[in-house]
């Protein structure tokens, strides 16, 4: 299986800490996924310790669905996102290009 993760661009800007992220994997519903039809998104992480918030703005796949979640202190996870597929598992074009973001507060 190929997979891949690269976080880069740590920077504060104002109040927020942010990460630069893209990812990828193997798509596990075909046979030939692990040669062909990588399964990607990328995008941007931030964090704002003086309101407790995390939030994402990227793109992802049309296939698979994809969720982020996001925890504080050990405590229970919460969701950030979730987006249902738009597409089979042969459908996937290429690079990640279905915008999605979210958002999540601690209390």
């Amino acid at each position: 299986m190929i997979s891949g993760r690269k976080f880069y661009n740590l920077r504060k800007e104002g109040n927020l800490v942010k990460i630069d992220m893209d990812c990828l994997a193997s798509n596990p519903c075909l046979v030939l996924g692990e040669y062909f039809m990588k399964v990607d998104f990328r995008g941007t992480l931030a964090y704002d310790p003086s309101a407790r918030k995390v939030s994402f703005r990227g793109y992802v796949e049309p296939f698979p669905n994809f969720e982020m979640y996001a925890t504080y202190n050990d405590g229970a996870g919460q969701r950030v996102f979730r987006r249902a597929h738009t597409a089979g598992p042969s459908r996937i074009p290429g690079a990640a290009n279905q915008y999605v973001s979210g958002s999540v507060q601690f209390g």
